[in-house]
């Protein structure tokens, strides 16, 4: 793409410090709204941050946004699995951590 890597390890910085923002954004989110719109709109808005980071100009800022945007999925994703599968010896959020 052209950029240094100097660049790139901002870049990379930035996804997870947008990851760590996501997680703490999700919580007051939630108690907005549910966690499968949480889910559904986190994974499409993903998509389309996934699909503009293929530009290279809009590259640098949206590998820090597409943190931000999938930050919510696995947490909203435990909850939401934990309730269809209540029942289901495998569906404690510990079988997840590995």
């Amino acid at each position: 793409m052209g950029y240094s890597a100097s660049l790139g390890s901002v870049i990379t910085a930035g996804f997870w410090l947008g990851l760590a923002a996501g997680r703490v954004i999700g919580g007051p989110l939630h108690r907005r709204f549910s966690h499968k719109l949480l889910v559904l709109a986190g994974l499409a808005l993903g998509i389309v941050v996934s699909a503009s980071a293929l530009s290279n100009s809009l590259a640098p800022y949206a590998y820090p946004i597409l943190g931000v945007v999938l930050a919510s999925v696995y947490p909203m994703g435990l909850i939401w699995y934990t309730l269809l599968c209540p029942t289901t010896a495998t569906a404690s959020p510990s079988s997840f951590s590995a």
